[in-house]
């Protein structure tokens, strides 16, 4: 399974550098200022919301999409998180929840609020040029339906035997994952 991610998210890191270079036409000889010929991507990063971003404790996904989100805004990128009301950022925010859903002791069932997060990305998407979901694999179904180019990062456990089927099911989403192999060996 390692090496079918590793294979995807190399095919499809192509077309998200793509739009990390988007770049006007200009005529042969013309001279441009480096930073003048890049404009801004418009980026949609789609945090979980069982922890505020960055997080107050315990948030290892959230932790990550925040550090990446800081980055590209402090490069010039127009970025919109999706993430928990209590979140912090530079980037625009979009909270289906007023906090992290860990901490709030009306929250009876999370995936509601994953669902109501999850319809405004879609809602929204043309808005986008990417989408990086961290959310797993709550938005496969509608993702595979988008015109937007999207990726998923995978921040959980890849060796759960359900997960072989839920991929088999969704091979043309581009998946990455931080971890080499879940097994312990290469």
């Amino acid at each position: 399974m390692a090496d079918r991610l590793l294979t995807v998210a190399d095919r499809r890191l192509t077309v998200a550098d793509r739009w990390l270079t988007v770049a006007p036409r200009v005529s042969e000889g013309t001279r441009i200022n480096t930073l003048e010929r890049y404009r801004p991507v418009r980026i949609a990063q789609v945090a979980p919301l069982y922890e505020s971003t960055p997080p107050r404790l315990y948030g290892g996904t959230e932790r990550v999409v925040s550090y990446l989100t800081e980055e590209l805004v402090r490069q010039g990128h127009q970025v919109t998180l999706f993430a928990s009301g209590d979140s912090i950022t530079a980037a625009e925010l979009i909270a289906p929840c007023v906090r992290a859903l860990r901490f709030n002791p009306d929250c009876r069932d999370p995936l509601a609020y994953h669902m109501i997060m999850l319809d405004e990305v879609f809602r929204r998407a043309e808005d986008f040029d990417i989408i990086h979901f961290h959310v797993d694999y709550l938005h496969l179904p509608i993702s595979t339906r988008m015109r937007t180019a999207h990726l998923t990062t995978l921040h959980g456990r890849l060796d759960l035997p359900e997960l072989s089927d839920v991929y088999r099911q969704f091979p043309e989403v581009p998946l990455v994952s931080g971890e080499y192999s879940c097994s312990g060996s290469p």
